[in-house]
């Protein structure tokens, strides 16, 4: 049995990794590791692993330059969220749902830096996103990355309010 998806619920701390590189890595060393991983891209050696020197403070384990260049470059396979996309990049994600959803930011998530204005990504994203974006999506003050331990200002509650909220109004 299958039933059609009604909505759906993003709890994020949605954030572009290079953002997150940039608290534990100088943007010069980032940089620097953009170019050797573009590099190998280039010689046809995607699948080899990164230097340990760029990847030691932020991954901790083996990473291939295919991935890292993912993860890492403005408009990488994987940056969906980076302050640094224009509106038109965020149209082609959130601008393309067709279902109601509901966005749920870590308002205290610890690999976020502090400048970063949650509120207004999250306007940006609400603009194109059009007539799905939910009323309720908002950044929920005191969660860390997880909303889990260690969050505060009844973090965990007020996410669990937003989504019964949400799935109500489905």
């Amino acid at each position: 049995m299958s039933f059609p998806v009604a909505g759906l619920i993003h709890e994020y701390a949605p954030r572009h990794i290079a953002v997150s590189a940039n608290m534990m890595m100088s943007k010069e060393e980032l940089e620097e590791s953009l170019r050797v991983a573009n590099d190998l891209i280039t010689k046809g050696r995607s699948e080899e692993i990164m230097p340990f020197r760029f990847i030691k403070s932020f991954f901790n384990t083996p990473i291939n330059a295919y991935r890292w260049n993912s993860l890492m470059a403005v408009r990488g396979d994987d940056d969906f969220f980076s302050p640094d996309l224009e509106d038109a990049d965020f149209a082609t994600t959130f601008g393309s749902f067709d279902k109601p959803f509901l966005v749920l930011y870590s308002g205290s998530d610890e690999y976020v830096p502090k400048w970063l204005d949650k509120e207004a990504l999250l306007d940006r994203w609400a603009k194109v996103a059009g007539a799905n974006w939910s009323q309720y999506s908002t950044v929920v003050e005191g969660a860390l990355h997880n909303i889990g331990e260690g969050s505060t200002n009844n973090a965990q509650k007020n996410a669990v309010d937003a989504v019964i909220k949400f799935i109500q109004s489905t």
